[in-house]
């Protein structure tokens, strides 16, 4: 489920980020005191597609979805 969910936030972050005209998107991921931390930043312009899928799956395990116009983050408990 963890990494599902961190799987389909990744998806989701560069497939919109390339149908706003971004160049580039990086991805990080950390796993650090029981959280699993993955972030998705571009350069597009601002986010067009609906994140509830995505805030949906990572709401399940307890997590948090963070959207902003050109970040997303998830931040998830795996302990």
């Amino acid at each position: 489920m963890i990494e599902t969910a961190a799987y389909l936030l990744v998806a989701g972050a560069i497939e919109d980020a390339a149908g706003c005209g971004a160049d580039y998107a990086a991805v990080t991921a950390a796993h650090r005191d029981g959280q699993l931390t993955v972030t998705v930043e571009d350069d597009g312009q601002g986010r067009s597609a609906s994140m509830t899928e995505i805030a949906d799956r990572v709401g399940a395990p307890g997590g948090i979805l963070t959207v902003e116009p050109t970040w997303m983050g998830v931040e998830i408990p795996c302990g």
